[in-house]
């Protein structure tokens, strides 16, 4: 741990929030925050990751 980090209460339950922000394709979502939510799952299971998409419905048609 580094010298900065604050160290977790037991008994505290974490919750991470991973937001793929609004200019990402809707079909393909962030590699990096699947990535990111595989190894915390993998290497903190006591952590509730949540993968949040904010994708903004676009008002024109191309």
């Amino acid at each position: 741990m580094s010298k900065d980090a604050r160290p977790v209460q037991r008994g505290t339950p974490m919750e991470l929030k991973l937001i793929a922000l609004p200019w990402s394709a809707y079909e393909r979502p962030a590699a990096a925050l699947g990535v990111l939510k595989a190894y915390v799952r993998a290497h903190r299971p006591a952590v509730d990751v949540e993968y949040i998409c904010a994708y903004l419905p676009s008002t024109r048609s191309w």
